[in-house]
């Protein structure tokens, strides 16, 4: 009858839009997941140019692990490249006790040894009407040391009196020469050597 034809029609009209809205469905997620596939590579991309400006960041400050003064600066020129194990400045620790480092010619090495009793003698002050500091030698370098267009040497640390240091108001820098006394009580002269705190640090980067 034309009433059954009609409902045959409408059925597979319904049927028809029903496969269409599948259809749709989809394609829609398909689109989605193209999207968040996409989505996500580019957060794994915006995640590695964050870690290589945070290393660029990292790499344009230099944080001291200590507090204390600076001193032997070696680096002025602003914005200028620094290489890899280059020595930018020597940070002084605060509240260290002040020590004299003298350099040992190597032919002299044999005779000196910690205990040793020396004389500081600070040109930056007045030698005539200042007397030389009583000191003693600390620690002598096991091994040669070499600086370049220098000869080699030993590093030798004297430890001198805290209270000369405040009577004098001595700070690290300030050059120095230094007489040791051999077992003959000679006196050996070193060269000079600029006054430094213990536990001297330079700064590199790695």
């Amino acid at each position: 009858s034309q009433l059954d034809r009609q409902s045959l029609t409408v059925g597979k009209r319904l049927d028809e839009n029903q496969a269409k809205i599948e259809e749709l469905k989809l394609e829609r997620l398909n689109e989605i997941v193209e999207e968040l596939r996409n989505t996500k590579k580019e957060v794994v991309a915006i995640r590695e140019e964050y870690r290589s400006a945070q290393d660029v960041v990292a790499r344009t400050s230099i944080n001291a692990p200590i507090s204390g003064r600076v001193v032997n600066m070696q680096v002025f020129t602003e914005k200028g490249v620094i290489g890899s194990g280059q020595t930018l400045l020597e940070l002084v620790p605060q509240d260290d006790k002040l020590l004299v480092e003298a350099r040992v010619n190597p032919q002299d090495i044999d005779l000196i040894n910690p205990g040793q009793q020396a004389h500081v003698r600070l040109t930056a002050l007045n030698a005539r009407t200042l007397a030389p500091l009583d000191g003693t030698v600390l620690t002598v370098s096991a091994d040669k040391l070499s600086q370049e267009n220098q000869d080699d040497y030993y590093l030798a640390r004297i430890s001198i009196s805290q209270d000369d240091v405040a009577k004098y108001r001595l700070t690290s820098g300030m050059n120095a020469e230094v007489l040791i006394l051999s077992e003959p009580r000679t006196p050996l002269s070193y060269l000079i050597k600029p006054l430094t705190e213990s536990m001297n640090r330079a700064f590199r980067e790695e």
